[in-house]
C-alpha cells in the first residue's frame, strides 16, 4: 500500500541516512521491518558502515544522474518501464521502492553507498505519513507520525505549518530504547493506538477551528 515514509540514522549529531520510502510505511510495516532489523544486527558493524560505509549525493553526483537520464532518452521527469529498469540498474538506491531496506543494504555490503537525502520530506506532514529514526547517539528509535495540526515546538523537526498543505512536521510519537526493544505486537499496538488518539485531538482541533 503507499504509505510514504522516512527511514533515517543519527550518528554524531548528523543525519546519516534518510532514505524516502513510498510503501507500506505504517508500523506494521516499514516499522516492523525496521525492529526486526535492529533486534538481530551486529550494532558495531552497524555504527561503522553508518560512520564510513555512506555518504549523500553532492552536485556532480547529481549531475551524472540528470546526464545519463538524457542518454537514455528522458526529456522531462517521467520515466517509462524500460527506463527505469535501466536507472534503476544504474543507480539503485535511488529507487523509492527500496523504503526501510535500506538499512540491510548498507549494513550487508563492504563498498560505499551513495545516497539522496530526502530529510525535508519530514517537513511535510501531510504526505510523510511515518518517520522511523535510529538514533545511535542515544541509542533511541524514534517513531514520528505526519497528519498534525498542533505539535511540539521543540520537535525536532519544528512546529512551522508546511507553506503547501498547512500540517506540521512530523511529531514525535514514542521512543524505543534499542538495547530493550518490544515484541513485534506490543510496538505495533502502542504505535497505533498512540497515533489514533493523536489523530482524533486533531480533527477535534480541526472541526472547532472551522466553529
Amino acid at each position: 500500500m503507499g504509505t510514504r515514509h522516512l527511514s533515517m540514522v543519527v550518528k554524531g549529531g548528523k543525519i546519516r541516512v534518510a532514505q524516502y520510502g513510498q510503501w507500506d510505511g505504517y508500523p506494521g510495516g516499514a516499522g516492523i521491518k525496521i525492529l526486526n532489523f535492529l533486534k538481530i544486527c551486529d550494532m558495531n558493524r552497524f555504527k561503522k558502515r553508518i560512520q564510513t560505509g555512506v555518504r549523500f549525493t553532492t552536485s556532480a553526483d547529481r549531475k551524472e544522474r540528470k546526464e545519463f537520464l538524457k542518454q537514455i532518452g528522458v526529456n522531462d521527469e517521467w520515466l517509462n518501464m524500460e527506463q527505469s529498469t535501466k536507472y534503476n540498474l544504474k543507480f539503485p538506491f535511488d529507487s523509492r521502492d527500496i523504503g526501510a531496506d535500506i538499512l540491510e543494504l548498507i549494513y550487508n555490503s563492504n563498498e560505499k553507498i551513495v545516497l539522496n537525502n530526502a530529510k525535508y520530506f519530514a517537513y511535510d506532514g501531510l504526505f510523510c505519513e511515518w518517520l522511523y529514526l535510529i538514533n545511535l547517539d542515544t541509542m533511541m528509535l524514534e517513531v514520528y507520525s505526519g497528519f498534525h495540526k498542533t505539535g511540539d515546538e521543540n520537535s525536532r523537526f519544528g512546529n512551522k505549518p508546511h507553506p503547501r498543505t498547512e500540517y506540521l512536521p512530523v511529531q514525535l510519537l514514542m521512543e524505543f530504547d534499542l538495547n530493550n526493544l518490544p515484541s513485534n505486537k506490543d510496538f505495533c499496538l502502542q504505535l497505533e493506538q498512540l497515533n489514533d488518539e493523536l489523530y482524533l485531538k486533531n480533527k477535534t482541533l480541526i472541526i472547532n477551528l472551522k466553529i
